[in-house]
């Protein structure tokens, strides 16, 4: 195969092509969301943004265990969903807090979407962590690290984005 068929056939790839269509979604949210004559419409399609990404996550995953997947989906959306629940409900597990619109529908005052963001965090940070030579300890506190970090950053801008406040003043 020469050079130039060799790079056809890579922008060709149904993965390639997934990413580019997800960078130009993306890209059109992104400016959407800066504009400010566009940005609360914009900011109303975070749920719909977040479950296309969770689930091209899903499409797109090429584990030979689909059945472990699909188990360890189930494990994370349940548990951090119920989490989520009751840290709503009681404010002990991180604060009172409380979600706004931006995410979407609500069942016990708490997103829907919210237990597929949490399988997408998990996920994405072990499928990068996972090509690494590691060893697993190093990989889940590098994990959590990067949850951590994203965390941080996502709770500077997320009461601004109607995603979910802070009773307190200071975020946690």
């Amino acid at each position: 195969m020469s050079k130039d068929n060799k790079t056809c056939a890579f922008f060709l790839t149904r993965q390639t092509t997934v990413a580019v269509l997800l960078a130009i979604f993306f890209s059109v949210g992104l400016v959407g969301m800066l504009l400010p004559a566009t940005n609360s419409f914009f900011l109303q399609l975070t749920p719909l943004a977040l479950l296309l990404s969770f689930i091209v996550l899903a499409l797109s995953d090429q584990s030979r265990q689909r059945g472990k997947l699909i188990a360890y989906l189930l494990f994370i959306y349940i548990t951090s969903f119920a989490i989520e629940v009751a840290g709503v409900h009681t404010g002990l597990l991180f604060g009172a807090y409380s979600y706004g619109d931006n995410l979407g529908i609500k069942l016990w005052k708490t997103p829907l979407i919210i237990g597929a963001n949490w399988f997408f965090l998990v996920y994405t940070t072990a499928a990068i962590l996972e090509k690494t030579k590691m060893n697993s300890t190093m990989k889940i506190l590098l994990a959590s690290l990067a949850m951590l970090v994203y965390d941080i950053v996502m709770e500077q801008v997320a009461p601004k984005m109607d995603m979910w406040s802070w009773k307190e003043v200071a975020v946690p």
